[in-house]
């Protein structure tokens, strides 16, 4: 009796597991095929594509030293800039099988700018810059970013059908986050942000989390005190050099002494004031800037007088006019597409995106258009801290 009952109890025992595997089985493989439905795609980068669009305007301004015959027929100046520009990226390589979690991330580049200086005594000239680059950021893994950039432009008066003039900005920067709350850089860089061409060595710290209130340095470019209201705003006292040097037409003859078809304008001004960034969405954000242009500067270069020196800074001008103090005003919306990785508690990815936001394809008054930080603070921003050196660039 006792061995009949065991047998039947071992038929249940095997019929019973039989079907907990059976279902068990089942189960996984609708599972399966529930996932593949979906098609589920991961995000590639730790970089959105952002566009951003920006208007720019200073108060007309008489110029100064009236004994010049030029200044006397030119009167007046005044700057309008309209500026598109974006970033994407393009390729993102991990090292997921060492210790040290680095990576390298490629962003393509672009910029179209309008630029309409305006002087009272002549037509208005209608300026173009486009350009594409490339920009390589490479995350150590451990303290530092390496930040490479290269930015081919074209710029040409459109007003007149003169012919346009090819330019490259450049730089190589290194940042190192001592911590969350000191970040410092060096590089050299290749720019066009004081009305001329110049080599000059790069030099920056930040002291205070991205996320706090923080102040930042960054030689030749500009300082900071960025105060990040919440989610929503961020408030910036700010002092930031701009400028560029553009082919300007000869067609009203300008350049009396030599009858060339074109010739460089030069401009340069350093602008203070306040700024207001507001994010109504994790993908939009708008910002309104005001305040002071100071040292402002306009000159006027003969390219056939400075072909003796191709690659170093131009030294031979027929015009220069330094201009009184002035205001300024400066509105943009910056909008954010496609998903991104998480960089959260990820310190060096923090800094990356800081660094890029610190040079962004656009002219080089458009300061600090990127999405603002999430409201936790992460405990790694090595990409994150470098995301104020993408929103900028001189060329």
């Amino acid at each position: 009796m006792i061995k009949t009952l065991c047998y039947i109890l071992g038929l249940l025992n095997r019929k019973q597991l039989v079907i907990t595997v059976f279902f068990l089985h089942l189960g996984l493989l609708k599972s399966q095929g529930t996932f593949d439905s979906l098609k589920l795609k991961l995000p590639k980068h730790y970089f959105n594509t952002v566009i951003s669009v920006d208007g720019y305007k200073n108060a007309k301004n008489d110029l100064v030293d009236t004994n010049k015959l030029l200044t006397k027929r030119l009167k007046n100046y005044t700057i309008n800039q309209f500026n598109l520009s974006f970033y994407t990226p393009l390729h993102t390589h991990e090292d997921t099988n060492s210790k040290v979690h680095s990576n390298t991330h490629y962003l393509l580049t672009g910029n179209f700018m309008l630029l309409q200086p305006v002087f009272g005594g002549m037509p208005k000239h209608d300026i173009i810059r486009a350009g594409a680059g490339l920009r390589i950021i490479h995350n150590t893994g451990k303290k530092g970013i390496w930040f490479f950039d290269a930015s081919p432009f074209m710029i040409k008066d459109v007003s007149y059908g003169s012919n346009g003039t090819i330019r490259m900005a450049s730089s190589a920067i290194y940042s190192h986050n001592f911590s969350k709350t000191f970040n410092m850089r060096v590089g050299l860089v290749k720019t066009f942000l004081f009305g001329n061409r110049n080599y000059l060595p790069y030099f920056g710290f930040r002291v205070g989390a991205l996320d706090r209130l923080h102040f930042s340095f960054q030689f030749p470019r500009s300082m900071s005190l960025v105060w990040p209201v919440g989610n929503t705003f961020n408030l910036s006292l700010y002092s930031r050099s701009q400028g560029g040097v553009y082919t300007f037409s000869n067609k009203n003859q300008v350049y009396y002494l030599n009858n060339d078809a074109t010739f460089y304008f030069a401009r340069r001004e350093v602008n203070t004031g306040l700024r207001v960034d507001f994010k109504p969405t994790s993908r939009l954000l708008v910002y309104v800037a005001g305040g002071f242009s100071t040292r402002n500067t306009v000159s006027f270069y003969s390219d056939n007088r400075n072909r003796a020196n191709r690659l170093g800074t131009y030294k031979v001008f027929f015009y220069k006019n330094e201009l009184p103090t002035t205001v300024f005003a400066n509105v943009g919306v910056t909008i954010k597409l496609g998903k991104s990785k998480s960089v959260y508690n990820n310190l060096n990815l923090m800094d990356a995106i800081d660094l890029n936001n610190q040079n962004a394809p656009g002219d080089d008054n458009s300061f600090n258009g990127n999405i603002n930080l999430p409201a936790k603070a992460s405990k790694n921003y090595n990409l994150k801290s470098i995301e104020d050196l993408i929103d900028i660039n001189d060329f």
